[in-house]
């Protein structure tokens, strides 16, 4: 349970039910994060939430053009994890290579 001040963080993936309930009043501000290390999930999970909306959620799907951008800005995402990944990779190689000389 939940206590005033508390902070909730969900892992992306993660297979759990999420079903909040508040016997009083109260204020909730949520969002998404984006996990390198999920990022093969984000488009089949985004597309699943768009075709079940209809019991999935109670927030209204986005329209096409705003689907559009979202997964365009996600495809862009996951190039630049990739690309930073590779150059995280290239630049340990390289060090290990000076070090071996």
């Amino acid at each position: 349970m939940l206590m005033k001040g508390d902070t909730l963080i969900m892992p992306p993936g993660v297979l759990v039910i999420h079903a909040p309930y508040t016997p009083t009043d109260c204020l909730l501000a949520g969002g998404m994060f984006w996990d390198f290390y999920a990022r093969t999930q984000l488009a089949p999970n985004l597309a699943y939430i768009k075709k079940h909306n209809d019991w999935i959620t109670n927030d209204d799907p986005p329209g096409d053009t705003v689907w559009n951008i979202i997964m365009r800005r996600m495809q862009e995402c996951c190039e630049a994890w990739e690309h930073r990944e590779t150059a995280i990779r290239s630049a340990e190689q390289g060090e290990r290579n000076g070090l071996m000389s």
